[in-house]
């Protein structure tokens, strides 16, 4: 693809002299790897944003405008590029500094230590991502008291499930594309729901900057306008919830870390025995030098073949788990609401109900509509039939 058109033309080694240049033109020394990494990183960053911004504002200004998804205006999404950007270099740059001083100092074992540094990071950012940059972007208000919050609560007790709260996020500013989610450690569980479940229920209140100020009166009152087949009912919300639960119940998360972390094990173990090969470097326009942070990209490109088998497998696995979440459902008696619900989402998304079984299979996270509801009739047939 372009990539390997980029690196074969020596798109690298050129991005890595002007990154010098620029390094030379403040008078600072490039001996420092560090800092020249630094200021490489801020040439990639500017290359990936030129890049994608065309490609990003065709698909929300164009397909999703088309299709009826898109709620965000022009400052919106201006802004939205600005916190990414922001965050990726206040939070992502002295990451990518720190781990190469750790590769700097710890000599041949260092890829041991950067996976330990990479561990420590996740479970930072799991904690971080949700309860401060995510709110960047987003508010989330407290569920109100009523029907719905009292039928989550029952549903979290039935299953021993420790929730602590529960949010609206007001996703319905940006896309009326619906999801739910919950996220936190041990016994310290949040759950979030989507405003565009149910705009009638699921209200948000005091969104403040997030909103559109772009937006019409008519805009802001087309929640109430939303088509009712495409609104779920307390009790297919309750449902989905039970789905989510499922992948709690079974340890969906964790296994899923595990294996994260085993695949990155092994990727900076391959990467320690790869990274001081001259010939990858010679081969890309490095013939005298051996950056590491070159050196983890050209690794990362070599390797891709392999990981788009590792994609493949994963991909998978993520579609095992999301057949038993629905089965746990299933066995909650929440059958028919949960293929109700998934109905009203695939048709409000507008989601191919039969994709090509290939084409799913490596980039599809979710099984689709029509395999996931014969697995929930095929589920409750075996319950029923079981409980008889």
């Amino acid at each position: 693809g372009p990539k390997f058109f980029f690196l074969l033309m020596g798109g690298l080694a050129w991005m890595w002299r002007v990154s010098l240049s620029m390094l030379e033109s403040l008078g600072m020394s490039e001996s420092d790897e560090i800092l020249l990494s630094m200021v490489f990183c801020c040439v990639y960053l500017v290359k990936s944003v030129i890049e994608g911004v065309p490609y990003d504002l065709y698909e929300t200004f164009v397909l999703e405008e088309r299709h009826g998804f898109n709620k965000q205006s022009i400052r919106v999404w201006m802004t939205d590029q600005i916190k990414t950007n922001a965050l990726i270099v206040f939070l992502g740059f002295p990451a990518i500094a720190f781990g190469i001083r750790i590769i700097q100092w710890a000599g041949p074992n260092f890829w041991i230590y950067v996976w330990s540094f990479c561990l420590v990071l996740l479970m930072v950012f799991m904690y971080v991502f949700p309860n401060v940059i995510s709110p960047m972007f987003n508010t989330f208000s407290p569920l109100q008291d009523g029907e719905l919050k009292t039928a989550i609560e029952n549903l979290a007790k039935e299953n021993n499930f420790p929730l602590k709260q529960l949010f609206v996020i007001d996703g319905s500013t940006r896309s009326s594309h619906s999801n739910a989610y919950f996220y936190g450690f041990g016994s310290n569980k949040r759950v979030v729901l989507y405003d565009t479940l149910n705009p009638t229920l699921l209200r948000v209140e005091n969104k403040g900057e997030n909103e559109n100020a772009e937006k019409t009166q008519d805009d802001a009152n087309e929640k109430e306008k939303v088509d009712p087949k495409k609104i779920c009912t307390v009790d297919e919300i309750v449902a989905i919830l039970g789905h989510e639960l499922g992948h709690w119940s079974m340890s969906h998360l964790p296994k899923q870390l595990i294996i994260a972390e085993t695949h990155m094990l092994c990727f900076f173990f391959l990467f320690g025995h790869s990274m001081n090969s001259a010939a990858m470097f010679v081969s890309f326009g490095f013939p005298t030098s051996r950056p590491i942070i070159i050196g983890l990209l050209l690794f990362s490109s070599i390797v891709s073949p392999i990981e788009h088998l590792i994609q493949l497998a994963q991909q998978y696995l993520t579609r095992k788990f999301e057949y038993e979440a629905d089965k746990f459902a299933v066995e909650q008696n929440r059958a028919d609401h949960l293929a109700a619900a998934l109905v009203k989402i695939s048709s409000a998304n507008k989601s191919n109900l039969n994709p090509d079984p290939l084409w799913s299979a490596y980039n599809n996270t979710h099984p689709s509509l029509i395999e996931r509801l014969r697995a929930i009739q095929a589920h409750k047939a075996a319950f029923s039939k079981k409980a008889s």
